[in-house]
């Protein structure tokens, strides 16, 4: 019985509880023949004032520790995991490696929930471990065929994983064994993290690891193979695979495209932002991911339509991704939408991949969000703009509308001096919003109560007129 059972069962009960009335109690452990629901009942007391906080003196503690020791020869199950649940709020106590004896044995025990219980205490006693006998107990522990026994050891070897890696290394058999064996999504989770951890100095056999895992998706729970993915995709950025290993880069992406197929939307969703950021991939490869983005975006679910979008801006940062976008549907309905991170995500993605036909509406309707638009997301939109108006003379006046617009109506004289730049850089390289900028910039600056502001005007003006054939109009 954990604490929060004990919470549940009892709470109206031990209300009025104090430490020294319970403490009394416990010397009923000392008896030769112990009265079960009794102790039963005591040690629930305990766990519950510990559970509360209730504080302790140094000599509470060691009477309370070693009346609990004379309980650890008690085969009762409920009493033995009272005793451990008890016991583990003691671990700072300083004799507390007394117990690293019962521990052991309790490694060992026929019940498999005291087994537990002992794995999970382990790691408190591990400097005072026989390490033939640690080394074989893990080993033991790891293989078990009960599924709960397995995963405790392995996160039992995760936590003393610093101070006993040595010990671990001569376990790698029996965490391969499971890795590979066991269909639990827990275990195998586990014994990959384990793995990693035993491998972080040796890349090569880890390597060869994730080889051999991939050999067998069908082995893999939802878990390992997320996790996995998430392990190559790091591997693929921190490594530079695809230029420097391509062998190793085309393995991973064959396995990256069967996980596009799975039907877990986990794994599809982390196989997919691997599979937008590989280059060599022709546009064909990518349609049935994007078709599957769209029935993401299309379910109405925010968290579905929110991971679509993100993927799909991923693929739009990519200029050789831009024409996929034509097996995009209309986005500009999300436009609509009240949460910030959708809005942010469809406005990044139109900016770039609406048809000039299309963009001065996409501008107009941009324009009118411009107050719930961050500054990072506006600085986004102005880089675009300056390569967006070489495309052609209506795009650069669409743009040059939503920057003009956006410097006499938005409060932030950040974000109005950040357009007023790119709005005079424009001007400089389209001479089709040449004029219009120039009459602009010299109306405004009449009203204008930012001196920064009326500064970058009056360069740019300059500047303007220079090119002008008629400048003194001005």
């Amino acid at each position: 019985m954990n604490a929060k059972a004990v919470d549940e069962t009892f709470s109206n009960g031990f209300e009025q509880l104090t430490l020294n009335e319970v403490i009394l109690e416990t010397k009923l452990f000392n008896e030769k023949n112990v009265n079960v629901k009794e102790c039963e009942l005591i040690l629930a007391k305990l766990v519950y004032l510990f559970n509360h906080d209730e504080p302790m003196t140094e000599d509470q503690t060691s009477i309370i520790f070693f009346n609990l020791t004379k309980l650890t020869q008690n085969d009762d199950e409920t009493i033995k995991s009272l005793l451990y649940t008890a016991l583990s709020y003691l671990t700072s106590f300083s004799s507390f490696c007394m117990i690293t004896n019962v521990i052991s044995r309790d490694l060992n025990s026929k019940s498999e929930a005291t087994r537990i219980k002992a794995l999970k205490m382990l790691c408190h006693v591990i400097d005072s471990q026989n390490p033939i006998q640690l080394e074989r107990n893990l080993k033991i522990n790891i293989v078990s065929k009960t599924s709960w026994i397995s995963d405790a050891a392995l996160q039992t070897s995760i936590n003393i994983f610093e101070s006993s890696h040595e010990i671990l290394r001569k376990c790698q058999e029996e965490i391969s064994q499971v890795l590979f064996g066991s269909k639990i999504e827990s275990v195998q989770t586990k014994a990959f993290i384990l793995t990693k951890l035993l491998k972080q100095n040796d890349n090569v056999s880890f390597v060869k690891t994730i080889l051999q895992m991939i050999k067998t998706p069908d082995s893999m729970t939802e878990a390992l193979s997320v996790l996995l993915l998430k392990e190559i995709r790091l591997m693929i950025v921190r490594d530079n695979l695809q230029i420097k290993d391509r062998e190793l880069m085309s393995k991973f992406v064959a396995f990256i495209e069967g996980c596009l197929l799975d039907t877990s939307d986990a794994v599809f969703i982390e196989a997919a932002k691997i599979y937008i950021g590989v280059n060599n991939i022709e546009n064909k490869r990518l349609e049935k991911l994007v078709k599957h983005l769209n029935e993401f975006i299309s379910c109405g679910e925010s968290i579905y339509v929110y991971i679509g979008l993100k993927l799909l801006r991923g693929l739009s940062q990519n200029p050789q991704r831009l024409p996929l976008f034509k097996h995009v549907p209309d986005l500009r309905s999300l436009l609509d939408s009240s949460d910030p991170l959708i809005l942010e995500y469809t406005i990044s993605i139109l900016i770039k991949t609406s048809k000039p036909e299309e963009l001065e509406e996409v501008l107009d309707q941009i324009y009118k969000l411009i107050n719930k638009i961050p500054s990072y997301l506006w600085k986004e939109i102005v880089t675009f703009a300056v390569d967006g108006a070489k495309q052609s003379n209506s795009t650069a006046k669409s743009i040059s509308a939503l920057l003009i617009n956006s410097i006499r109506e938005h409060s932030d004289v950040s974000l109005r001096i950040m357009s007023s730049e790119t709005l005079g850089q424009l001007s400089l390289e389209n001479s089709s919003i040449r004029r219009t900028v120039l009459n602009f910039f010299t109306e405004y600056i009449e009203d204008s109560t930012s001196s920064e502001l009326s500064i970058i005007m009056i360069e740019f003006i300059g500047q303007i007129m220079r090119l002008e054939k008629s400048p003194e109009k001005y």
